[in-house]
């Protein structure tokens, strides 16, 4: 409550002083400090990702380590997005491979095993992973099917 209460503060912050630039008719100095704002935005939103993988990935060990049916092929994908957002690559890749472990007729893992393997550049292997999925049985969504037809 209280992060949010100061981002809130923050960001009013931020527009009062934005609205006095513009006030000002000061147009030059108004879009240096834009460019700063955005960029401020863009570590907070950094920082609140990395705050949300901390918790997501402390309740999925949590759930890994006591009773892991409870831990679903949607947390896992959740936390492998949260992980590529903040570009935490090794625990991306860590949790895919706990994914398919646990779960390996799921097609969240495969996604997840796809993003992975394209962000780092690992090509033979997301194309491995891409004929993998092909091959199996599992009911594809239109994300996943456009995502074949533009590699295939």
């Amino acid at each position: 409550m209280r992060i949010c209460k100061e981002r809130n503060k923050q960001s009013i912050d931020d527009r009062a002083a934005v609205s006095v630039l513009v006030d000002d008719g000061k147009q030059h100095k108004y879009q240096q400090n834009e460019a700063v704002y955005a960029r401020h935005h863009a570590v907070v939103k950094y920082q609140a990702a990395g705050k949300q993988h901390n918790v997501m990935e402390k309740a999925c060990d949590y759930l890994y380590e006591r009773d892991w049916r409870r831990l679903t092929p949607q947390y896992i994908g959740w936390l492998c997005n949260l992980l590529l957002k903040i570009q935490s690559y090794d625990k991306m890749k860590l949790w895919s491979d706990r994914g398919r472990d646990m779960y390996p007729d799921e097609l969240i893992i495969y996604v997840c095993y796809l993003k992975y393997y394209f962000t780092v550049g690992k090509k033979k292997q997301f194309f491995e992973e891409l004929d993998r999925l092909k091959q199996s049985d599992i009911v594809i969504d239109k994300e996943t099917l456009e995502l074949i037809r533009t590699f295939s």
